[in-house]
């Protein structure tokens, strides 16, 4: 007598020598769980799953099934996590990181993402100096060259830059509109 039992396994009514997990007090047994401890004498432990093989859980053949840790099974049946591109709001390189991440870290009010440490540490360095008063144009000006896009070209574009940069500081708050 078949039932169709959790989450779509087949499950059948357990010999009265099985001496592993049963459900319903009527002694159900899920089939695969069955089928491998009649053919290896092993009912699987706490933290061990029966898996399918090819992930039909009509399958219940012996040669389908194998022996895994929890933490294995879990690792086949997940999925990689969802990627989204972003642009770095420093040196305007694309990269991606986990969608997740990206949605904790805007919920917590983060509106600028980096390519790297360095630039985020680069980027908080200036930020901090422009409440100190100083300038933001004489603060790029001063930054040296490997931290600055690499469109940039020479001493003289970095110094182009800054210029470029100082007419769009926005006189509320001392801060370059990226």
């Amino acid at each position: 007598m078949a039932k169709n039992g959790k989450a779509g396994y087949i499950v059948v009514k357990a010999p009265d020598d099985y001496p592993g997990h049963t459900y319903w007090g009527l002694r159900y047994v899920q089939e695969h769980v069955l089928v491998w401890w009649k053919n290896t004498g092993h009912v699987p432990a706490k933290g061990e799953h029966v898996h399918h093989k090819n992930e039909n859980k009509g399958d219940n053949r012996f040669s389908n099934l194998e022996l895994l840790t929890a933490a294995d099974h879990a690792k086949r049946h997940s999925k990689p996590p969802a990627l989204i591109r972003l642009q770095c709001s420093w040196c305007n390189a694309s990269f991606t990181r986990s969608l997740r991440n990206v949605r904790v870290q805007l919920k917590q009010g983060q509106k600028n993402f980096y390519c790297s440490r360095s630039h985020q540490v680069q980027a908080q360095q200036v930020a901090r100096r422009e409440t100190r008063g100083i300038p933001l144009w004489i603060l790029l000006s001063q930054v040296q060259m490997h931290s600055l896009p690499r469109r940039t070209g020479g001493s003289r574009a970095t110094v182009a830059q800054a210029a470029k940069l100082k007419t769009r500081v926005n006189s509320n708050w001392g801060v370059a509109k990226r």
